[in-house]
């Protein structure tokens, strides 16, 4: 709502309490997700790459958000120069992606 009305700040302030928050449900994932990247889009970007780490820490991720949060957060991590993250995400992902033997 405050980005659709022109308050950057405020939108980035009210988003922000999410670097208090750690263990998520499956089903506030993918509202986590979201909330990471429009934090990204709007310049806050080392915050959204803690909140894809918190994310790709979980162990029960469903496949299908798996690989999402993976090529998602990749790019964040790119944006950050996080460049372990970088490698470990993308081996992750390229072996979710691997056809089954």
């Amino acid at each position: 709502l405050y980005l659709k009305t022109q308050q950057k700040d405020r939108a980035i302030e009210s988003l922000k309490y999410i670097r208090f928050l750690s263990d998520f449900t499956p089903d506030e994932r993918i509202v986590v997700k979201e909330i990471a990247d429009t934090l990204h889009s709007q310049g806050e970007s080392d915050l959204a790459f803690q909140t894809y780490a918190e994310l790709l820490k979980e162990k029960d991720l469903e496949k299908g958000l798996e690989l999402v949060l993976l090529k998602s957060g990749v790019e964040v991590a790119e944006a950050v120069q996080a460049y372990d993250a970088v490698s470990d995400w993308s081996l992750r992902l390229r072996v979710l992606n691997a056809p089954k033997q």
